[in-house]
């Protein structure tokens, strides 16, 4: 049995929270990621820790029990790594990173490069999230830093700084009507069928709905997916499109797929987020590296991306 502390934490902001959509919201991750995640702590625990009820959920006596425990747990968890961070020479230690799809793209690897450099004995982790998070793990603590695009939910806890713009695509099947097109209008595209994401509502969900350009109608969602590569599948196999920026057509280039430079709509910022008033000077240290390197003419710096068909 693996409890990990991203159940735990899940499960105290449920506790708190009183119900599935407030915690959600509160976590900025999608409902059904929470709803796996806290059933998942509940098979490895083997107790049944919340009732569920039709406007929320309460702790059963097993969950009062173990939360109390899980709090204390938290708690220590938290202590530790803060006293590691205290023992650990200057040039040692985990730097935890957070992304989704291709990250910053080529950018990237410079900067992981130049942070090596500056720091040596330091582990750089690398983890990969789907569309529940547009922090990447930063607010929930399994993360020190994280790549993100397009307009972050608001939160006090966290600081973005944009490091560079990318242009929006129109990802579609290679046989969809609008396939052949050089160049589309966000007017053309808010009219088409929507394969989105599961994230739960806020700037971020808009953003990439192009709510702002449909005129207060809803979007015509023709599915919902949790992660990058089961969202670009079922837009490879017909019936809508996507919004992504340029550089995933780079990236993710597969048969029967096709990407279609869009006007109209702003562009994505890529930026880099960490907790606000981070001391940390691991996190500090990389933020500044990924910003110096996005800076135009540095090396590894941002280029816009070119129309690509599978």
């Amino acid at each position: 049995m693996t409890v990990t502390i991203r159940q735990l934490r899940d499960f105290t902001a449920l506790a708190r929270a009183g119900s599935f959509t407030q915690a959600s919201l509160e976590l900025h991750v999608a409902q059904p990621a929470l709803s796996y995640q806290i059933k998942r702590l509940e098979q490895q625990l083997g107790v049944l820790l919340f009732d569920r009820q039709p406007r929320g959920v309460s702790l059963t006596n097993e969950g009062r029990e173990l939360l109390e425990r899980t709090n204390a747990t938290l708690r220590a968890y938290d202590a530790l790594l803060e006293t590691a961070r205290r023992l650990r020479p200057d040039a040692a230690g985990v730097l935890r990173v957070g992304f989704m799809a291709q990250g910053p793209g080529e950018l990237l690897p410079a900067i992981l490069r130049s942070f090596k450099r500056m720091h040596p004995g330091v582990e750089v982790t690398l983890h990969q999230f789907g569309f529940e998070d547009c922090f990447m793990g930063v607010t929930r603590g399994t993360t020190d830093v994280g790549f993100a695009s397009g307009p972050i939910d608001e939160s006090d806890e966290v600081t973005f700084l944009t490091l560079f713009e990318e242009p929006i695509v129109v990802a579609m099947a290679a046989d969809h009507p609008l396939a052949d097109r050089e160049r589309l209008r966000i007017e053309e595209v808010v009219r088409e069928p929507l394969f989105t994401d599961t994230h739960p509502p806020g700037r971020w969900t808009d953003f990439w709905n192009a709510v702002e350009h449909r005129g207060g109608r809803e979007p015509l969602i023709a599915g919902r997916f949790s992660t990058h590569d089961e969202w670009l599948e079922a837009i490879r196999l017909g019936g809508g499109i996507g919004l992504c920026p340029g550089s995933t057509a780079r990236f993710y280039p597969r048969p029967g797929l096709v990407f279609v430079d869009l006007e109209g709509m702003a562009p994505a910022a890529h930026g880099i987020v960490c907790r606000a008033g981070t001391r940390d000077k691991l996190v500090k240290d990389f933020v500044r590296t990924a910003a110096a390197l996005a800076e135009p003419g540095a090396t590894g710096a941002a280029t816009t991306p070119a129309r690509s068909s599978g």
